[in-house]
């Protein structure tokens, strides 16, 4: 049985994995809360989907995918956008960290 990930757990081992890289984790609260926030959505949505099926009833009785593909996949795309501003891919170190949350939310968008 895997266990299920926590916004408090991600954060917690986010900070250490920064820490370890030499990078002052307090330096990027914002990004990692939202990192750690997408990640506990897309492990939900992941044992709901194992749980259930990739197509369900849709509302006018069709069959489509479901619903909580959608959810994962944009829980993805968070993740991979705001981990690659955070350095956690060898290929995406941090090397300057934005100080002002317009800053943050346009490097999420970059």
């Amino acid at each position: 049985m895997s266990r299920k990930i926590t916004k408090d757990s991600k954060l917690a081992e986010l900070r250490a994995q920064l820490s370890e890289q030499g990078i002052d984790p307090s330096r990027h609260g914002d990004l990692l809360l939202i990192y750690s926030v997408a990640a506990e959505q897309f492990d939900a949505a992941a044992s709901r989907i194992a749980e259930s099926a990739l197509l369900t009833k849709g509302p006018h009785g069709t069959i489509v995918a479901n619903p909580l593909i959608e959810i994962q996949n944009q829980a993805a795309a968070t993740m991979e956008r705001v981990g690659r501003q955070l350095g956690l891919s060898p290929d995406h170190r941090v090397s300057a960290s934005p100080h002002r949350w317009a800053d943050w939310m346009a490097a999420l968008y970059d």
